[in-house]
């Protein structure tokens, strides 16, 4: 058994130093792990301070499943993330699934919430499908306005084939 040296729990029981000293890792009192971090601050930390490569990896060196870079890039299915959050897959199946079985209360029937884009800016993309050549399908801009077949939708509805728009419809509901 390994025991702290005091009872103090942001103390330490047990210490992984190199040979200069500094501390690789570091196990307090209260349960706190700390990896390059003599002053873990939750029950899990990893410093990535002064190394090369991603700060947490899940996988092994030639199949990367779950990455965190140094810069808080978090990639599944890529070892380097260049999005906030980058999810890549080669199934033949959905890249992800969100599923509420909330069941009787104030969530039944909720989904997926996106909040992106600054509202006071009508033309902002808020959401938006590309193909994969990245050629956007469809867009959902922050005021509201949709296209298909279109990046900039005028009205509420605007869909666009091949040969120019099909039909549109405005902000009262009216086609056009």
């Amino acid at each position: 058994s390994i025991r702290g040296k005091t009872s103090d729990s942001s103390d330490y029981g047990l210490d992984v130093a190199s040979f200069a000293s500094a501390s690789l890792l570091r196990v307090r009192n209260d349960g706190n792990v700390g990896f390059s971090s003599s002053t873990p601050w939750g029950q899990l930390s990893v410093n990535p301070n002064g190394i090369n490569g991603p700060a947490f990896v899940v996988g092994s060196s030639t199949a990367t499943n779950f990455t965190v870079t140094n810069g808080g890039l978090v990639g599944v299915g890529t070892s380097g993330p260049i999005f906030p959050f980058h999810v890549v897959t080669t199934n033949d199946d959905w890249i992800t699934k969100f599923t509420n079985n909330a069941g009787a209360g104030s969530n039944v029937g909720r989904g997926v919430v996106i909040e992106a884009g600054d509202s006071a800016v009508a033309t902002h993309r808020a959401f938006e499908v590309r193909d994969k050549a990245g050629n956007a399908r469809m867009v959902i801009l922050s005021a509201g306005n949709t296209g298909i077949g279109t990046t900039t939708p005028s009205g509420r509805l605007d869909i666009y084939g091949s040969t120019g728009r099909f039909a549109s419809f405005n902000t009262a509901g009216d086609l056009t």
